[in-house]
């Protein structure tokens, strides 16, 4: 469900001086949902649109109306420019503009969903134009500008599907019967990060993080303590699904502990250690383990107090921490 960032910082709206309000309201509307800074170009007296492009470096949009193209021009004026740009056109109201450029990305304001094309063709996903008419509200409330709503299970999918044009990325993260841990460790590993520090610190990270992207995030089904406490806001917008879509057991031992460790999803093997060593005879690995995870958190009396449940503390485990801290 990842989508690239745009590749471009800025488009330029090239468009007439009847246009303007238009130019004004799609501009800001971009640049809440792309990571684009929208220029706008105004078409001065005796200039065309074609003028305006000529001068373009960035990606462009071109506001067709009977203001900015107001008679047919030869083909050769703007056939050489026109069809090797990265061009997006909208036409506001009928003119004499080459139907070839319907061929592009084109779209019609009169459609409510030209704005959200334009957003998926800065993304690089202007193919895919699927919009359905009941999830209206959650494309008006997630994908139009940053926000929060929650949802049946069956919508929050089809809405993650169909909007993931919509995002820099889609992160559904199965929080159902879930610790709070879990479920940063999980949010912040698809984010790309690693979640070595306590859950709190973690939490602070993938904050900032999703702060500062346009990133769709789903929390399937969180009990109320993870939905309040992955609240994000910023840039990024978060759906809840009501029922969960999706269910993980975490496994329940000491082996999938050393796999949270090797991931450095460390908060999820303090937890998990823990619950293991309530669990079982032989609690020396888990307290090695849970020590070196204190001793990287900085906490040597924790670590201490765990060596004394160890009968032999300078045993090497399957994961070595060495390697982890050069990392």
């Amino acid at each position: 469900m990842d989508q690239m960032p745009p590749e471009h910082s800025s488009v330029l709206l090239a468009h007439a001086a009847a246009d303007h309000d238009y130019a004004l309201t799609l501009a800001a509307f971009l640049e809440a949902g792309c990571d684009v800074r929208c220029d706008l170009g105004l078409l001065r007296p005796g200039q065309d649109l074609v003028d305006l492009a000529e001068q373009c470096v960035d990606p462009l949009i071109l506001l067709l109306s009977r203001d900015s193209w107001p008679q047919r021009l030869p083909r050769g004026r703007w056939d050489p420019l026109l069809l090797d740009l990265p061009l997006a056109c909208v036409l506001l109201n009928p003119c004499p503009f080459p139907e070839l450029l319907r061929r592009r990305a084109f779209f019609d304001a009169q459609d409510a969903n030209a704005g959200r094309g334009l957003k998926r063709w800065l993304w690089d996903d202007a193919a895919r134009h699927t919009w359905s008419a009941d999830l209206e509200e959650l494309y008006t409330a997630l994908a139009d500008r940053p926000g929060k709503r929650e949802s049946n299970a069956e919508a929050a999918r089809r809405f993650a599907r169909e909007a993931a044009g919509e995002f820099e990325r889609v992160v559904w993260v199965p929080c159902h019967g879930r610790s709070l841990s879990e479920s940063t460790g999980e949010l912040g590993t698809q984010l790309g990060l690693t979640m070595d520090e306590p859950e709190k610190h973690n939490r602070r990270r993938v904050l900032e993080s999703l702060r500062e992207r346009r990133c769709l995030v789903v929390l399937d089904a969180p009990s109320g303590e993870v939905r309040a406490a992955l609240a994000v806001d910023g840039r990024s917008s978060v759906l809840v699904t009501t029922e969960p879509v999706e269910v993980r057991q975490t496994p329940r031992t000491f082996d999938y502990a050393l796999e949270l460790v090797r991931s450095q999803r460390l908060a999820e093997a303090y937890d998990l250690l823990n619950l293991v060593m309530e669990e079982t005879v032989d609690v020396g690995p888990c307290a090695r383990e849970l020590a070196r995870i204190c001793e990287r958190w900085g906490r040597p009396a924790e670590a201490e107090r765990l060596r004394q449940h160890d009968p032999m503390p300078g045993h090497q485990m399957g994961f070595d921490w060495g390697d982890a801290d050069e990392g």
